[in-house]
């Protein structure tokens, strides 16, 4: 789970061992910023991983981008469709029997140590602040990820947002956050000028951008929606940066300079696992 992250990582890498981390990296920006110093001053190799990173969508977002198909962007607008597991709760007083397939005191880890209840495990353990980082923490990482690529962002200067009900023990049910970016160096064929990036979940959504497809869903593939807002053109696409159109229903024609990876949800280690019978994971 999340909140295990940043220990297993620290561990490796003071070890020496070179460290590959599913996203979401971290629980906490602290754990990030210890990581990263970690890093630098063991000199391993590390890489955080994130689905759809490879994807033919992320790379068509960023050439387009690039090419200054839509022009400069001022403003991002980013949603989920997630949660789909329990948030907005309080913490539960009724204490279940832990099942005899789990070690709750090993998954629990470094975290403050709960009375076992259902809720919390299996899955969705993701909207309990002690184990899981949310719908922002868990989809933000896949939705953010092409208008962190494309517009090249680093730290915002300035973040605001509003939610429903906040508790102590789970993230809330909904909320909005507006992430405001400073102005980065222009890139050869677009400037990048200060930009506002808006998230959205919990059923929270941006408005229906003026001419989008009628009777088109808004929310994108994948349970995700991403709008950039240009000064020539809108780009559209769903999590991951799966299936991009502009808004204007033009086709680019943006040269080609990301490195296309064709996979499959199996990799082939595995899938050759699976036909050699000798072999056992």
């Amino acid at each position: 789970a999340d909140h295990t992250h940043a220990i297993i990582t620290a561990d490796a890498m003071t070890m020496g061992k070179h460290v590959y981390c599913q996203k979401p990296l971290t629980h906490s920006v602290y754990e990030s910023r210890l990581l990263t110093k970690l890093a630098a001053s063991t000199g391993v190799v590390t890489q955080m991983g994130n689905q759809g990173a490879s994807g033919e969508g992320t790379d068509l977002v960023c050439e387009w981008i690039w090419n200054g198909e839509i022009g400069e962007v001022t403003k991002v607008e980013c949603a989920t469709d997630r949660p789909i597991w329990p948030q907005g709760l309080n913490a539960p007083e009724k204490v279940d029997r832990i099942p005899n397939t789990l070690n709750w005191d090993l998954f629990t880890g470094p975290a403050k140590l709960n009375p076992y209840n259902n809720v919390y495990h299996p899955w969705n353990w993701r909207g309990w602040w002690d184990y899981g980082t949310g719908a922002l923490g868990d989809m933000a990482c896949h939705i953010l990820h092409q208008p962190f690529r494309a517009l090249k962002l680093g730290y915002p200067t300035k973040v605001e947002g509003s939610s429903t009900l906040l508790l102590s023990a789970c993230a809330p049910q909904a909320q909005h956050v507006k992430m405001i970016f400073p102005a980065r160096d222009n890139m050869p064929k677009v400037a990048l000028p200060e930009v506002e990036v808006h998230w959205y979940d919990g059923g929270m959504m941006p408005e229906r951008p003026k001419g989008f497809p009628e009777g088109k869903q808004l929310m994108g593939p994948g349970g995700g929606l991403t709008i950039f807002h240009g000064t020539k053109d809108t780009l559209i696409c769903g999590c991951y940066g799966e299936q991009p159109f502009l808004l204007s229903g033009r086709v680019p024609n943006a040269p080609k300079v990301c490195r296309r990876v064709t996979c499959s949800h199996e990799m082939d280690w595995v899938r050759a696992c699976k036909e050699d019978k000798s072999n056992r994971i």
